[in-house]
């Protein structure tokens, strides 16, 4: 009788701690997501910090933020703008430009060129006011 008790118990006992971890996991990812989203802030306001948010975007692989990166400008964005990038590209594409940093500005009303150190190479990032907001519009 004793050996089935404590059988029981430990029956309790483990799918008690397994009830308990199962309801924390949600949460602990949940958090996770929000901590990674909340690392990636999304600024258009000037082609400096719309390129720095390309940048994030593309270090935290957050496909929807990099979708926003650019104008309706050169097919080769295309796929970025309709999030149908693979994710073996994803992670080159990650590689390259989440290191990337901004060296100099040369900004008019409508357009600006940002020029950048990528992790392979530097860049002439040409930029475009669209509304309020700079976006992408060519390499």
């Amino acid at each position: 009788m004793q050996t089935h008790s404590v059988v029981a118990l430990l029956v309790v006992v483990v799918f008690s701690k397994a009830a308990a971890l199962a309801t924390s996991v949600p949460h602990v990812v949940a958090s996770s997501i929000q901590a990674a989203a909340a690392k990636v802030k999304e600024d258009f306001s000037t082609p400096r910090a719309a390129v720095e948010t390309f940048f994030a975007a593309a270090a935290a692989r957050d496909v929807d933020l990099l979708s926003r990166c650019f104008t309706d400008g050169p097919k080769e964005f295309e796929p970025l703008r309709k999030k149908q990038v693979p994710e073996r590209e994803l992670e080159g594409f990650s590689q390259e430009f989440g290191v990337g940093k901004v060296v100099s500005v040369e900004q008019g009303e409508q357009a600006a060129y940002v020029m950048v150190k990528l992790k392979s190479r530097d860049e002439k990032i040409e930029m475009r006011k669209v509304g309020n907001a700079w976006k992408i519009s060519d390499f």
